[in-house]
């Protein structure tokens, strides 16, 4: 993923996030090239949503602009959408 600076909101969510025992750990990590760093999501649920601020381009621990890289861990459907404000 891209993103430029400014102040982003990123929709994360899963869907039949199951396996053999229950609902499975969704996780979601942005890590940028500066070594900023960014936990979007860290929840055991079969069906899970949230909007999340991501700051670009502002402070110490900050992505830098730029390519971030995504680590998504999951047993369901997974989507995350970004919008800049």
């Amino acid at each position: 993923m891209e993103l430029g600076a400014g102040v982003w909101f990123c929709e994360v969510s899963v869907e039949d996030n199951t396996d053999p025992y229950g609902p499975s750990n969704f996780v979601v990590e942005l890590t940028g090239r500066n070594g900023g760093y960014d936990l979007l999501a860290n929840e055991i649920e079969a069906d899970w949503s949230a909007l999340k601020r991501v700051s670009v381009g502002d402070g110490f621990l900050d992505f830098g602009e730029g390519l971030i890289d995504v680590e998504v861990t999951a047993e369901g459907f997974w989507e995350i959408s970004c919008v800049r404000q």
